[in-house]
């Protein structure tokens, strides 16, 4: 038995429905690729469409003889050029080409126009025949010439299964077209059902290349969104070690260290070696642990931290001031933590200096009178929450005006400058000292009654009658006096700032009164 008679054993209608049969489950193959890359390559839906028309435009055919002409012919092959030039367009999309719409539809009414004529007006099977071979070849010519003049490696790497496909395609169309030469003249319109083994082949070739074409579109895309991963990946893992701010990968929930870029070894004078696959913890990389939980925390709930300043230590053991940045991602159904540390240790260091010039008289370097309010506002509310007692003294030199009037505005800076000195290296690192205003102190003593205060001052006192500041040769003599109170003056539901600074100033004066250069409770 030859191939011919082995092909004519083949019912039309049996490879007919094959074929409706195959390009519908093509299109939801396809619409099932589409839903997962349309975001992407918006150019698969024009596939989508164009196996849609043929399994519309097939359907029709398959009711010739049963339905008029001008539908099961006319407009059948009207549908499935539809779909042909979609199917190109989406090529176009695909490959970055914005589509000439007005090429397209010229084309396509140059076929319709010439298709209905040599249906209705002059029938001729043999010319619709080579219509239909011509209007696809020009479609594999263009999909060539679109495919192979793009000269990006990767985009032709991953347009070979296609490019594969419109070949055979191609040669498909050509041997119809040949075949139509060869034989010449005019075929009579017969019953498509009853072709010969010629046309039953061409269905079959068909019906493959149909299958390879929805298997070479998912190749193309399985291969070109393989090619864009592995792109973005090198592009991201680039940005990564390459990022001029620490960046640490870690796990949620035990903080195990997954992976770490150089500037975060630089940073904090790590090999990586030493520490992937170890915990924060482990390599006691907060200097306060707790920090953590709090950090993790705030990721569980908002899953994401902006901004959140934490001390942490080197490897060295230095202390470290950063400002973290986190987002909780998954990977491989485990719980991520990508942090993005700022070393802002300079930074700090300059503000607080800087915090600490605004807190300072510009004169005597001590405690200006705004920070002296702040302090003592904060030492009243550890006492009504805490219980942690405190007292406040008023010190006034004694008749410093004497002193600017004999030695000038500069022998008077001289000798408060030297009064600061002195009582500042009699005090408490605890303690707060300040100047309240001209030859006015102020002094803050944390956890002590104004008694115990008392023979502070009285050391002071004492400490002063013996100095002299020298200026210009002379040796200046001064004396103060001082007023304390204590936050035990007071009910607690009465204290407040004002009220122990006004009893501090009151007993000044009171010492004032009684003589100077001494000290009143």
């Amino acid at each position: 038995m030859s191939i011919t008679d082995m092909i004519n054993l083949v019912d039309m209608r049996t490879i007919f429905f094959s074929l409706i049969m195959i390009n519908s489950c093509c299109t939801l193959f396809l619409l099932y690729l589409w839903k997962q890359s349309h975001l992407k390559y918006p150019g698969v839906v024009f596939w989508v469409a164009n196996f849609a028309f043929q399994v519309a435009a097939q359907i029709l055919i398959s009711f010739r003889n049963l339905i008029p002409d001008w539908i099961s012919i006319g407009l059948a092959n009207t549908l499935g050029a539809v779909g042909i030039i979609l199917g190109y367009m989406g090529l176009e999309y695909y490959f970055g080409k914005k589509p000439s719409l007005r090429s397209h539809i010229l084309f396509f009414l140059c076929f319709t126009v010439l298709h209905g004529c040599f249906l209705f007006i002059w029938p001729d099977l043999a010319v619709r025949k080579f219509l239909i071979a011509f209007f696809w070849l020009v479609i594999n010519v263009r999909g060539f010439r679109l495919m192979l003049g793009r000269r990006e490696e990767s985009i032709t790497r991953y347009a070979r299964p296609l490019v594969y496909v419109n070949a055979l395609s191609a040669l498909l169309n050509g041997a119809r077209i040949l075949e139509l030469f060869i034989k010449r003249g005019g075929q009579q319109e017969v019953d498509y059902f009853q072709s010969g083994w010629l046309e039953k082949l061409g269905l079959i070739i068909l019906l493959v290349l149909i299958v390879a074409l929805a298997f070479s579109i998912f190749l193309s895309l399985d291969k070109r969104l393989n090619e864009e991963f592995k792109s973005q990946a090198e592009k991201y893992l680039k940005l990564f070690h390459e990022s001029p701010n620490a960046i640490m990968l870690t796990s949620l929930k035990e903080g195990e260290i997954l992976e770490v870029n150089k500037e975060f070894m630089t940073l904090l004078g790590y090999d990586d070696d030493k520490i992937i696959g170890r915990t924060t913890r482990e390599i006691q990389f907060w200097k306060n642990p707790e920090e953590r939980g709090k950090y993790v925390g705030l990721i569980k709930r908002d899953g994401r931290v902006r901004d959140f300043e934490v001390e942490f230590l080197k490897r060295d053991g230095e202390v470290m001031t950063g400002v973290f940045s986190a987002d909780a991602i998954t990977i491989s159904g485990r719980e991520i933590i990508i942090t993005v540390i700022s070393d802002i240790s300079k930074r700090k260091v300059m503000e607080e200096k800087i915090l600490d010039i605004s807190n300072r008289d510009p004169l005597t370097q001590i405690f200006c009178r705004r920070y002296i309010f702040s302090r003592l506002d904060q030492a009243l509310k550890d006492y009504l929450e805490q219980g942690k007692i405190f007292s406040v003294s008023i010190m006034d030199l004694d008749h410093f005006k004497r002193v600017n009037d004999r030695y000038g505005h500069q022998g008077g800076d001289a000798v408060l400058i030297g009064f600061t000195e002195l009582v500042s290296s009699r005090i408490r690192a605890s303690d707060i000292f300040g100047r309240f205003g001209g030859e006015e102190f102020i002094l803050i003593s944390m956890d002590t009654d104004k008694v115990q205060t008392r023979e502070i001052i009285n050391r002071i006192l004492e400490a002063v009658r013996g100095s002299r500041v020298s200026y210009e040769g002379h040796g200046i003599s001064y004396t103060f006096s001082c007023g304390i109170s204590d936050c035990f003056d007071f009910a607690k539901e009465d204290l407040t700032v004002e009220g122990i600074i006004h009893r501090a100033d009151s007993k000044l004066y009171e010492a004032k009164n009684n003589g100077r250069d001494q000290v009143m409770l």
